[in-house]
């Protein structure tokens, strides 16, 4: 099978450097409101934070420092510490800005329920006044009931369609994507890709998860996972093969790369910048340096 010569890629940390702010906090006449009155967030689908910003009205001549507090709403409460999780009550909105917010995080669960009410508001402000629209009330919108429906309509025949970018070629390709029974372990979570190269035994493992604000579902796929063992290629022998990224000349062995699926699920399409290639590993090792192949504009589009 054919191959193509790459270069282990050097991991490297960015180094953020934070920066304090003024101590000396703001005198003008200046006023903080919310700056909406009402949010939704997705139970599961947020990978890193909800923001609830905070704005200010009129000119600041030095920070402010905003603290809110929450509340349940209505019958089906969302709960502080059950349902989500607050990083901070308070915040400080550097001098020259004015806006800043508050950082989120639903918990999220694995069951079906009503979309569950709380609300934030600003309970004081140093270096400014509290204004008349203080409170934001936030609906934690549940994504169980959706994942019923989008683990089968998901589970299809496709054609896989991307470009090559060592030659520019086209590639397509008949993909399968099923998943596992009710009551079975990764049920309405996890799914399987078959076809990869056009070999059955060739496949690849996608976690489900749902946008319920959006009304879209989406499939990851984890960097480093097994695509194949002991393949057979000539010139090296029997080799694993694993999925990962290039950058340049360098292979990437970790993260992940999502896809989104179109409302009808007909389409199901990854950003323009998603990249896979197919790693060789020896067996039991690491990697060997070459991989099986590289492609880009990826999408996939159901056969009917």
């Amino acid at each position: 099978m054919k191959f193509y010569k790459i270069s282990v890629a050097a991991l490297s940390a960015l180094m953020l450097a934070a920066c304090s702010d003024d101590d000396n906090l703001n005198t003008s006449d200046v006023t903080v409101n919310m700056k909406d009155a009402t949010m939704l967030m997705a139970e599961d689908f947020s990978s890193t934070y909800y923001h609830i910003p905070v704005v200010l009205d009129g000119v600041p001549n030095g920070p402010v420092k905003v603290t809110i507090d929450v509340a349940e709403e209505t019958t089906e409460p969302a709960m502080e510490d059950i349902h989500y999780v607050i990083t901070s009550k308070t915040i400080t909105i550097p001098k020259g800005q004015t806006e800043g917010y508050f950082e989120i995080i639903p918990t999220g669960d694995n069951e079906v329920n009503e979309d569950r009410v709380f609300s934030a508001s600003i309970v004081s402000a140093q270096g400014a006044n509290v204004g008349p629209n203080a409170t934001c009330t936030i609906t934690i919108l549940d994504d169980d009931h959706y994942l019923v429906d989008a683990y089968t309509y998901v589970q299809c025949t496709y054609t896989f369609r991307a470009t090559n970018p060592s030659n520019g070629a086209a590639v397509s390709q008949t993909w399968i994507i099923s998943g596992v029974n009710e009551g079975e372990e990764g049920y309405l979570k996890e799914l399987t890709v078959a076809g990869l190269q056009g070999y059955a035994w060739a496949g690849l493992k996608a976690s489900l998860s749902f946008d319920a604000v959006e009304k879209t579902a989406s499939l990851t796929f984890q960097y480093g996972q097994t695509i194949a063992e002991q393949v057979g290629f000539d010139g090296i022998g029997n080799m694993d093969v694993k999925l990962g990224s290039v950058s340049g000349n360098s292979y990437i062995s970790s993260g992940a790369v999502s896809a989104t699926a179109s409302q009808d699920y007909s389409e199901i399409l990854f950003a323009p910048s998603a990249l896979f290639a197919g790693g060789l590993y020896e067996p039991g090792g690491g990697f060997a340096g070459y991989v099986w192949f590289q492609w880009t504009n990826m999408s996939l589009t159901k056969i009917q």
